[in-house]
Order: structure tokens, then sequence, then C-alpha cells
């Protein structure tokens, strides 16, 4: 992170905020903040990966470790509910719609194929060997 010493009171604010964390406090503070927030999610030398998800109240935005199955409570508006749609940045995950469209253009590509190496010859052959 970048310095924060160099930072105003008012941009520490808005850093805090953007982070849930709390705003109150003297600039020394706000840094402190800042610093064990940003060395809490580290594992060792490792980083856990994040999920984020909007608040279905406010729509502020929570970030949790991936691998939590509980409830969240938004620190902006203080409702609790279930993460269950989270937006994941860099997903692996593929939508359904495109799961089913790569499968039906390989089946596809697998009929056309078969059609052109294995009917289409032994139609001709058929053809001009009996007709």
């Amino acid at each position: 992170m970048s310095d924060l010493n160099s930072l105003t009171v008012v941009e520490l604010k808005q850093r805090l905020k953007n982070q849930a964390l709390s705003v109150s406090g003297n600039k020394s503070e706000l840094i402190s903040r800042l610093e064990e927030n940003e060395n809490l999610p580290s594992i060792g030398d490792e980083k856990v990966e994040k999920l984020a998800i909007n608040c279905p109240s406010c729509n502020s935005i929570l970030r949790y470790p991936h691998e939590y199955y509980g409830k969240l409570r938004c620190p902006k508006c203080s409702r609790t509910f279930n993460p269950s749609s989270p937006i994941t940045s860099g997903s692996h995950i593929k939508p359904l719609g495109a799961i089913l469209f790569g499968t039906l253009a390989l089946v596809l590509i697998a009929v056309l194929i078969f059609v052109y190496f294995i009917v289409i010859p032994l139609s001709w052959m058929w053809c001009y060997g009996g007709c």
C-alpha cells in the first residue's frame, strides 16, 4: 500500500469507509486501522481469496473469505443476511448458458463430422454401387 502518512484525514476516512471500517479517531488511529486491516487477510505470505457481494438493503459491497459459509452483517446498515450470489472478480465459474451452448456446439460438430465422413461416402457407395 502507498505511504498512508502522506494522505489527508479525509482520504484516510474514505479508504476506511470503502473497507467498511470505522472512520472515527485521529490520523494516527486511522492509519493504524488501515494497516491492521491490510495485514489481516494474509496467512503467512499467501493472500486469502475474498468474494464480494452487494448488501440487499443498502447495496454496499461486502468482502469475505471464500471459505466462509455463515451469515454476513453489513457494517453500513446492520442488516444480516446469507450470501447467495457473490461477485467474483476473475471467477472460474461459468454460467449454465455458456456450458450448455458449448456442449451443444460440440454435439453439432460431432454430428456434422459423422455425416460428412460416414453417411455421405456410404450413400455414394450404395448409390453408385447398386443404383
